[in-house]
């Protein structure tokens, strides 16, 4: 009886180690930081440091658009677009950006190789349909498993951020962001493994600015998981700040910026923020951000508003998800956010702001 009770025990070990070997194998596993993949166009020139830069920042949803995208994961019953849909909204959001014509375009949920998405390589899709001087770019994955054992999916994943720009990039980084601490291992292995995206511009004359690119975590309230994620992005804000170097930060940080906007919420989308005060606060507190405090909470707060529900029939944006913030040296010339238009493109709307970099 013993003998047959310790051949059991030893199978069922090999047979976790297995499994734990296939797991590791097939996900994305990332150092704390690391190279990433960049490209930088020959005809790329160096950033002028005189220019005004015009950045557009979008989570694009990976093109499934603002209708019927109610999707599982947030407990809605619409099923993943058809191939058609995908290829309309790409159309639209290039149609979109060459009308905005930015410098550096920051984009969040670009699928490639994901079987909802008949495995295009989106961020290849796009730059297809946009003028030649995008051709610089960096990209890494923040979700990708070759397969994803969950109904709605039940195959391969893979999302990218992604920076496209006009001008010459001399190096791209990524960096780690916390995984949710209250799911298990085997859990955060097949989860998006949330990252920030720096890349370098190189400065005519000298010097660099770094432009980074990142997605917040999602449903992750409960948790220290916003906490841990914002005090890594102040502390590589800060870490320029004390080099003295030139940075600019935009992304969907999946935040709330103030108990107001909280109060203005359904509660059924209020449970997915902090009830005591938003985990944005200490970016808030350390760094100028766009929009700045005086839209948000101002008598004309909607107009900044980046996010609409995507359960409801209206999709009129309703918070603010979308964020820059920039080191001291760093000026804001102008922004806003794009809706009217842009409303049925993605769930998020584009953030547009211009920035001058001081001496």
């Amino acid at each position: 009886m013993i003998k047959w009770s310790f051949r059991i025990v030893i199978g069922l070990v090999f047979l976790l180690g297995i499994t734990c070997f296939w797991v590791v194998n097939t996900t994305l596993q990332v150092d704390n930081i690391q190279a990433a993949d960049f490209h930088s166009a020959p005809q790329s020139p160096e950033l002028p440091r005189a220019k005004t830069l015009k950045i557009l920042n979008w989570n694009v949803q990976f093109m499934a658009g603002n209708v019927n995208n109610h999707f599982f994961y947030d407990n809605g019953p619409d099923d993943w677009p058809e191939e058609s849909v995908l290829e309309k909204n790409l159309d639209a959001m290039a149609a979109l950006i060459r009308e905005e014509d930015p410098d550096v375009i920051f984009l969040q949920e670009m699928d490639e190789g994901a079987g909802r998405t008949f495995f295009q390589n989106q961020v290849a899709l796009l730059l297809d349909r946009l003028p030649e001087s995008y051709q610089s770019q960096a990209s890494t994955y923040y979700w990708q498993a070759d397969f994803l054992p969950l109904p709605a999916i039940w195959g391969r994943v893979g999302m990218k951020l992604a920076t496209l720009s006009k001008y010459k990039i001399s190096s791209a980084t990524r960096y780690a962001l916390a995984p949710i601490d209250t799911h298990s291992w085997i859990e955060q292995q097949f989860e998006p493994r949330r990252a920030i995206l720096q890349a370098e511009l190189a400065l005519e004359g000298g010097g660099s600015l770094y432009v980074l690119n990142t997605h917040l975590s999602a449903f992750a309230q409960g948790s220290q998981t916003m906490e841990r994620q914002v005090s890594r992005v102040v502390e590589i804000m800060q870490g320029f700040e004390l080099r003295n170097e030139n940075a600019i930060i935009g992304g969907d940080f999946n935040l709330i910026p103030s108990n107001e906007m909280l109060e203005l919420l359904p509660a059924r989308e209020g449970a997915y923020y902090n009830p005591e005060r938003t985990e944005l606060l200490p970016l808030l507190e350390a760094f100028a951000s766009v929009p700045a405090q005086e839209n948000f909470l101002g008598a004309n707060a909607a107009e900044w508003y980046t996010h609409s529900p995507n359960y409801a029939k209206d999709k009129t944006p309703n918070k603010l998800l979308d964020y820059f913030f920039m080191t001291d040296k760093v000026r804001v010339e102008n922004s806003l956010v794009r809706q009217g238009d842009a409303i049925l493109i993605s769930d998020h709307m584009p953030l547009v702001a211009s920035f001058s970099i001081g001496e």
